[in-house]
C-alpha cells in the first residue's frame, strides 16, 4: 500500500520567474513533472535538448530527466504539476513567503491562454 500511495500523490503550483530568473538543473527520480506557460518567454532544457517556450506552451519532463527552465523575458508564469509529490510541496513550503503584486494577481485571475503547443523530452 506504501508504493500506491506515493504514486497517488501529486503537488500542483504556481512558479513565478523575475526577469533573467531561472531554476537550477535538477532531476527527481520518480515524478513526472508538466509545466503549462501561462504568460512570458523563456528556455528550457532537459537532458542537453534545449527548446524556446512562450504562453501557450506546454512540457513534460520525464522521471530522472535533468532539466532547467529560464525566464528570457518579462515576468515567465508557469502551472507546474509534479506527480508523484516527491518532497516537492514539502521544498515550497520551506521557501521564504514572497507577497504576490497587482501584476501577479491580473494573471493568476486570468490564465485562459491556450494551451496547443506540446512539449515531450
Amino acid at each position: 500500500m506504501i508504493g500506491l500511495s506515493l504514486y497517488l500523490s501529486l503537488t500542483i503550483c504556481i512558479k513565478i520567474f523575475d526577469v533573467g530568473g531561472k531554476t537550477p538543473p535538477n532531476r527527481h527520480q520518480l515524478a513526472v513533472e508538466m509545466f503549462f506557460i501561462l504568460k512570458g518567454e523563456g528556455r528550457v532544457t532537459c537532458n542537453g535538448k534545449t527548446v524556446q517556450i512562450r504562453a501557450g506552451d506546454s512540457l513534460l519532463v520525464p522521471p530522472t530527466g535533468i532539466h532547467l527552465i529560464e525566464n528570457t523575458g518579462s515576468r515567465l508564469y508557469a502551472l507546474c504539476i509534479m506527480v508523484p509529490n516527491e518532497n516537492f510541496a514539502e521544498l515550497i513550503r520551506s521557501g521564504i513567503p514572497a507577497e504576490l503584486d497587482k501584476e501577479d494577481n491580473l494573471i493568476l485571475r486570468d490564465f485562459s491562454a491556450p494551451f496547443s503547443t506540446k512539449i515531450e523530452f
